[in-house]
């Protein structure tokens, strides 16, 4: 009895649902109607939508343009301003580089830091920087030009005494495979390294000459990473400065979140200002020149990559004549050009 009482709600139940949907399709040309005679309040609205969002977007970009204008002036005319917003955004990277796990910079206008890699790929004095600008609050002086010449003489002799030091250091001991030096006053970075048996000649760091030649782009791949690292050297395109060797890299990739593999297996893809394209493996670095660079190998003595007219890439040369000299040497071919770092030729040794 129970059950035939619910089967036959289930039909009532039924039969109510369809006699709705047939009343819902009897009355089509009224929704049609009804719709049609509000039609032009909904284009009303919607029109008065989109105007209001163009509005908005235009009030939008015109604040963000004079606060990003005043912000800028202030930036560049108040020192302490300049201090403040300094001080916060270092503070914003220090929280971002504890979230994701990476190394930050001091913030500082002139520091050094001193690294040794060793032959077991270990490092000593990752995170050791030492400040050579004590006596300038960073506030006070806007750029290099501007420090006062016994702050230059200090700097230059801490220079001086760091890249000593790591010569005694480097080939004072088999242990050691490269060391690495680099500075950074305001946003200039020298960056020096000593390989064991290669000579490095100590040039003084001030007055510091850009470069002409730089990459339009330089990533770091390895085989068993599915991403590609950006590097930026934007800072670093300077006379003499030595950069893409392996504690170089070592210390690039400690600043940055994405998760990397350092060894002998990664290739570095380079791009430079003429469009020429080659790659940078374990065993090589590069020097740059003031018009040109140069592509140095260091596991051998004293060694370039090629003849000396074959390695460099100057501003005026063209792909063809030059990347392809990286990897073969014609010496017999070519005539013998004098080094502008005699410090790395055959002939100091």
């Amino acid at each position: 009895m129970y059950l035939l009482y619910n089967t036959n709600r289930k039909k009532i139940l039924k039969t109510k649902r369809l006699s709705s949907i047939m009343v819902l399709f009897s009355d089509i040309p009224q929704i049609k109607q009804f719709y049609l005679n509000i039609k032009p309040n909904i284009d009303t609205i919607y029109n008065f939508g989109v105007s209001c969002g163009v509005s908005l977007f235009k009030c939008y970009i015109n604040t963000y343009t004079y606060i990003q204008t005043i912000y800028n002036q202030l930036y560049s005319e108040y020192p302490y301003f300049t201090l403040s917003m300094d001080n916060i955004d270092f503070y914003k990277q220090l929280l971002f580089s504890w979230i994701g796990n990476y190394n930050v910079e001091p913030n500082e206008k002139g520091w050094m830091l001193t690294q040794f890699l060793m032959k077991n790929k270990k490092l000593i004095n990752s995170k050791c920087y030492e400040t050579c600008l004590p006596k300038i609050p960073a506030y006070l002086c806007k750029d290099l030009e501007f420090l006062p010449k016994e702050s230059i003489d200090s700097v230059t002799t801490k220079y001086d005494e760091s890249v000593d030091a790591i010569k005694s250091i480097v080939f004072g001991s088999y242990k050691i495979q490269e060391g690495l030096s680099i500075m950074k006053l305001y946003d200039h970075y020298t960056c020096r390294s000593v390989f064991r048996d290669i000579p490095i000649c100590v040039d003084t760091i001030l007055p510091i000459q850009k470069c002409k030649n730089h990459f339009i782009n330089v990533e770091y791949t390895h085989p068993d990473l599915k991403h590609t690292i950006p590097i930026d050297l934007t800072h670093m395109y300077l006379v003499n400065n030595i950069v893409l060797s392996p504690l170089f890299l070592h210390y690039i990739l400690s600043l940055q979140p994405l998760s990397y593999i350092i060894d002998d297996e990664y290739v570095i893809n380079i791009m430079d200002q003429d469009i020429n394209m080659f790659q940078l493996t374990y065993y090589k670095y590069i020097i740059f020149d003031k018009d040109q660079y140069y592509v140095k190998e260091w596991s051998l003595p004293g060694k370039y990559m090629g003849s000396d007219q074959e390695n460099h890439i100057t501003t005026s040369s063209s792909s063809s004549d030059s990347i392809s000299d990286i990897d073969h040497t014609n010496k017999d071919d070519s005539p013998e050009k004098h080094s502008p770092h005699p410090e790395y030729s055959s002939d100091s040794m």
